[in-house]
């Protein structure tokens, strides 16, 4: 890694926002819990609600608050084949890595994308977590093939242009860093991720005395 900076890629552990159902306030009130309490609250509503995609959501992350991973791993999976959305999905593979299990997030990647292939945050996900294995030579080229995809199918996808600017200045070709990120700005100046890329182009600026 090049002058010893730490570039963080975009994908992160997700949280929910509450939608506007009747059960959004029931759900706040037990996300107010210690992890213990939200368990057992939401094991309790699995009792009603049968095996509810977003409860098991929730459950996996109470879980994985109270550093239960293989509980969080197995709330996530049941979640995920109850029609659990991208959050779920993303959450695993985070859980997975932080228990050093790559093969199965590799596993789990490639498995999803064969379901859906035109999908470019997915894409620029699994190109997060390929530049992230720095044990492996192949990581760069695999995660830059991947990034290439989801540009690819969205020339907008801030996500991949992200990723990208993290690739190039992890490899030390900070000038295609910038631009990356420079696009990340010019596309959604309010995003997350421009607000990350304006850090990470000051980072370079600094680092390269300029």
């Amino acid at each position: 890694m090049h002058a010893n900076i730490r570039w963080i890629a975009a994908a992160a552990f997700l949280v929910f926002v509450f939608a506007a159902t009747a059960g959004a306030k029931d759900y706040e009130k037990i996300e107010a819990r210690p992890p213990l309490e939200k368990i057992e609250a939401y094991l309790a509503l699995l009792g009603t609600e049968e095996d509810s995609a977003e409860v098991l959501f929730r459950l996996g992350n109470a879980y994985h608050d109270a550093e239960m991973i293989e509980e969080a791993v197995d709330a996530y999976r049941r979640s995920l084949a109850a029609g659990g959305d991208f959050r779920v999905f993303v959450n695993l593979t985070f859980v997975l890595e932080e228990a050093g299990r790559r093969d199965e997030i590799d596993a789990a990647y490639r498995e999803r994308i064969k379901k859906t292939p035109d999908d470019p945050v997915l894409f620029a996900y699994y190109g997060d977590f390929l530049s992230g294995d720095e044990s492996e030579k192949t990581s760069v080229s695999g995660a830059m093939d991947a990034y290439r995809k989801a540009l690819a199918l969205d020339d907008r996808c801030l996500e991949a242009h992200f990723g990208l600017g993290v690739l190039f200045a992890k490899t030390g070709i900070y000038k295609e860093a910038v631009r990356q990120w420079e696009r990340v700005m010019a596309l959604s100046p309010q995003h997350r991720l421009a607000v990350e890329s304006r850090r990470n182009i000051d980072r370079v600026r600094r680092e390269q005395g300029r």
